[in-house]
């Protein structure tokens, strides 16, 4: 019987990049990165921000720990700043209500909306549906941040992958 060895680390080598697996540290991103291309969710002319900076860095470290720079390239930073711009606009539109909001009235501003997809003046109507090339996607299509991160995400990750 012939035996067989291979070297454990070149086994795993081969398994990742058959997988499609990709691995490794990130660099590192701040709050300030994020603001930097969104000034938006920035401190306005009189100081005052629209989410205070502790929610941002929630954000921040939510998206380093679910993106990878490996897996995204140049592209990383992009995604970085889509994916918590999604998570901050969500974040804004969920305070709608008001601290001294009835019960009502907070569930009614954090109610999730599609896009919308057509609208009336009259007697006021509207109404919301989802992106279909994006219908897996959830609740990333509740916003133009969202859509973006996951239309992008679609391409990045659109090889093969396997893991056993």
């Amino acid at each position: 019987m012939t035996e067989l060895w291979v070297d454990v680390a070149i086994a795993e080598s081969l398994r990742s990049a058959a997988g499609n697996v990709c691995g490794g540290a990130n660099p590192g991103y701040q709050v300030s990165d994020f603001i930097a291309m969104y000034p938006q969710f920035g401190p306005s002319q009189n100081g005052t921000r629209p989410i205070p900076e502790a929610i941002i860095q929630v954000y921040v470290n939510l998206a380093t720990a679910s993106l990878q720079e490996a897996r995204w390239l140049d592209a990383w930073p992009v995604g970085m700043g889509l994916f918590i711009a999604h998570y901050c606009t969500l974040y804004l539109q969920s305070l709608a209500a008001g601290a001294a909001s009835s019960a009502e009235q907070i569930v009614g501003s954090a109610a999730a909306l599609g896009p919308r997809s057509s609208q009336s003046a009259g007697d006021v109507s509207a109404s919301y549906s989802e992106l279909q090339a994006l219908s897996s996607w959830g609740a990333w299509n509740l916003t133009i941040y969202g859509q973006q991160f996951a239309t992008l995400a679609k391409v990045i990750g659109a090889g093969e992958m396997l893991i056993w």
